[in-house]
Formats: C-alpha cells, structure tokens, sequence
C-alpha cells in the first residue's frame, strides 16, 4: 500500500452539567428583582412550579381606572416578594452552580474490577484509566477544593456473584460514596439491583441493555452502539461488497447485541444477505463448533461483535480452520497485548472504535496519552478511556455539590449532568498522522504500511453510495516519502 485515505471520524458524547444564557438571564433578572442573595444546591426540577408560580402573578391594573390608593406599589410589593421566593425556589433547583462547594476532605470509590479471569486486558485498561483519572482529579481540585478521591477495588474476576458480593460490601461501608462497574450484561443487572436497593450510585462502563440506567442510582458512561459501527458498516459495504455475512454475537452482552444488528442494519441495506447469527457466551473457551458453522454458511464476510476473550478465540478458531475471507470485529482487539499475544491471527482485521491513540487528537486526549505512556508503559485503549471518563464523572458530579455530600445528592447530581467536561474525544480535532503511522508500524510489516496519509471530509461515491475507486485515485498522487 503506497497511502492511506481517512475518512470522517466517529466521537462518543458523554454526559455535563450546561446552564443555558437565557437562564442564566432569568436568575439574574430575579435577583434583580428581589435583591436577594441565594446560594445554589438542588437539581433542575423546580422549573415548572416556578413557571406556574409566574403565570398566576397578578395582572397591573391601570391606576386610572381602578381604586384603592396605590394599586402599582401594592402590586410591586406583591411582585418582589413572589420574585423573592420564586428566585429561591429557582436558585435552589440548579445543581452545579457556580457558588456550590462540597465539604473538603477524603471520598471513597468503590471499583468491582475485572482484574482477572476472561475478560481481564479490558478489566486492567479500565482500571487502569481511573487510577489515572483520580490522580489528576486531586492534583488539579476538580471534585472541589480540598477535595480528594480514593480509589477502593475489589475483583470480580467476571463472576456475578463475587460482583454481587462486592457491591454489598461497598454499600455496607459508607465512606464509599460512588461505585463503577460492568462489562457483562447480567453482572451489571445483578450490581444495579443492589445499587438501587442500597441507595449507591453506580456508573456502568460496558453494559448498555436497555432498562440498565435507572434514576437517578444507576448511570452509564458508554452509549452503544456509536457512529464508529455504522460507519465501519458503509465503508465494509463500500469496499468490500459482500454478499453473504455472518454474525458472531455474545448472547449474554446486550452491548455487542446491538452493536451487530446496527452494522446488520446497514449491510442489509446495501444489500448484503444475513446468512447466519451464532450466538456465544462471555466465559466460553471452545469455538471450534462456531467456527465451523460459520464457514459451512459460505460467507464472503464475518463479523465477530463479542467480548474480547470469545473475538480472539472465534477468529482463531477460523484461521485456524482455512478460513480466508474478509473478518472485521470491534475494539475488542486494540489492546497492544492482544497483539503481542495472538500475533498474526488477528493482525490486518479491521475494528471500529471511539477511542485511539492516533485518532483521538484532541488536546485532553493527548495529554491523557502521555499520562498513561508515563506512568503504565503502554499506549491506553478505549477501557482505559472509559474508567478514565467515569471518574471524571463522578468528579464532575461532587462539585456541583454544596457542603457535607450525601449518596443520594451525589446521584440527583449526576443524573442531572449531560456531557463530561474533561472528555478525551474531540469530533472537530483531525487524527494526527505521525501518531497513526506509530500506530500502524507496531502491528504491520514495514511493507504493508502507508507512506502517507491524507484526509478528506467525503469520498467520491455513485448515486448507490458506492466508492468510486478511479476518481479517488486521481485525486490523490502520493510522493512515496516515508
């Protein structure tokens, strides 16, 4: 390949508190009004009694046409002291103001890890990135001033029970006033139980079933499936154009679920005919049985969407087996372990993702990058990116808080919260190539990798969608510089 063509970019929004100007407009014409002075606290759900309250003011009558000695200052008067209090009621129903300020001191976060068994290289990434994400949040004072995190971790190793087990544990312990975990559908169904029950605000960093988040105890920092699947889906369809495709899913994670049936969507929309769904399971070993089925359908594409463990060993299995054709999965395999470890089996197939050294260029992500080369010796993946953001989160979600923080203000006041502020995915900020190419030379031989790169908002496409590889051609005529 003598260069490479990029093009567009995928960006995952999570939640942050936004005030917008025409409220802010309103509380300061209220305090205005009222001359009062009001310290913010409570979230937002106070705004249509107050609406309510205004509709029923008393209308001005003309002082002409009406009795009584002074009826505009009796209204005035009226007018200030409903202004006083709707200013109040209005003040004390926005969470994360600017005069909020939590008590300083030491917070617990509970982390139900996955440390070890299947699923342990995304387990330790994610540890890992909250680790790094608790230390900038003490250095730099963004849960508050005088405010710090300590991290508390307990390992699940992947089992529901020992999850189970760990969140009664943290609930129990009421120092801890936070907790995150969850790549697995069922573990996370049976932790937001006890989160619920317990009153424990927990921020889910893998699951996504629907019904999961629940208010205002149970959030999620992770929305899939994201644009980075459909895209990947069109550029498959585009390039490739596959006839027959087969769909590797892990039946016990509603996240991969969805992730497959969006990209199905898509290639059936193109055309592409769904020849076979296998469904396996997070903690399975064997996948000799799969990969067979999955060759007897005679696809010209596979599409793995599963959990890290059964992505490695179902493409193996394949490769194994004589299986050629076109396999393309999910970021299961951007760890450099996996690479280090599975070598040539896995190398060349294609993976959507939201988060990457290389791609995600945006100054918060750089610097994120060179925190973690720094302290962990190795390039982050998106796990890392994810407990890093969850942290953040949280963070984010305690100073917004006023005085002695409490379980149960800390979850109104994440639930409240609509994008991170410290977010390490930037839509607007283009890949950087030099970091790209770094990329690339760990995993291709010198021969395969591009000599340059060059970005475009759009490729060339017919009225069908499809890529118009002559036109894109002469557009681009690569020097052959290294």
């Amino acid at each position: 390949m003598r260069g490479g063509v990029i093009e567009g970019g995928s960006c995952h929004h999570s939640p942050t508190a936004v005030l917008t100007g025409w409220l802010c407009e309103v509380i300061i014409s209220l305090l205005i009004a009222s001359k009062a002075i009001i310290t913010t606290r409570r979230p937002r759900r106070r705004l249509n009694r107050y609406a309510a309250s205004v509709g029923n003011l008393p209308r001005l009558r003309n002082p002409a046409t009406s009795g009584g000695a002074n009826p505009r200052g009796e209204f005035m008067e009226r007018l200030s002291n409903k202004l006083t209090g709707a200013a109040a009621a209005l003040a004390l129903s926005l969470g994360g103001a600017a005069f909020a300020a939590p008590t300083p001191g030491e917070y617990n976060i509970g982390i139900i890890s996955d440390d070890t068994g299947p699923i342990a290289s995304a387990g330790i990434s994610y540890h890992n990135g909250a680790e790094l994400a608790v230390e900038e949040i003490n250095a730099g004072g963004y849960a508050g001033d005088g405010v710090t995190l300590n991290l508390l971790v307990k390992d699940s190793g992947t089992d529901a029970a020992r999850a189970v087990q760990a969140m009664t544990q943290f609930a129990a312990d009421r120092s801890v006033m936070a907790t995150t975990c969850c790549i697995i559908t069922p573990i996370a169904g049976a932790v937001s139980q006890v989160a619920m029950r317990e009153k424990l605000p927990l921020v889910i960093y893998g699951a996504t079933r629907e019904g999961l988040p629940q208010e205002p105890f149970v959030t999620s920092v992770v929305a899939l499936p994201g644009p980075q699947e459909v895209m990947m889906a069109k550029e498959l369809a585009n390039v490739l154009d596959p006839k027959r495709v087969v769909y590797y899913v892990t039946g016990d994670n509603d996240i991969f679920l969805d992730r497959a049936y969006a990209m199905k969507e898509v290639l059936e929309e193109y055309g592409a005919e769904t020849v076979a769904e296998i469904s396996t399971l997070a903690n399975d070993t064997d996948f000799t049985g799969p990969a067979t089925q999955g060759m007897g359908a005679d696809p010209d594409l596979i599409l793995v969407m599963a959990t890290q463990q059964p992505s490695v060993g179902i493409i193996s299995a394949l490769r194994e087996r004589g299986f050629e054709g076109n396999i393309a999965t999910s970021e299961v395999l951007s760890p450099p372990a996996i690479y280090q470890k599975s070598g040539n089996i896995v190398a060349g197939i294609p993976f959507a993702l939201s988060f990457q050294p290389g791609l995600s260029s945006s100054e918060e992500a750089t610097a994120f990058i060179e925190a973690y080369q720094e302290k962990f010796g190795s390039l982050p993946d998106v796990y890392a990116a994810q407990g890093y953001t969850a942290i953040q989160y949280m963070a984010q979600g305690m100073a917004a808080l006023d005085g002695d923080p409490t379980r149960e203000a800390l979850a109104e006041s994440m639930w409240q919260i609509n994008e991170i502020e410290r977010n390490l995915v930037s839509a607007g900020d283009p890949p950087d190539p030099r970091a790209i190419a770094g990329f690339v030379a760990e995993r291709l031989a010198s021969y395969k990798c591009p000599q340059e790169y060059e970005f475009v908002s759009e490729l060339p496409r017919n009225a069908l969608g499809k890529v118009l590889k002559s036109e894109l051609q002469s557009l681009f005529t690569f020097s052959g510089k290294a």
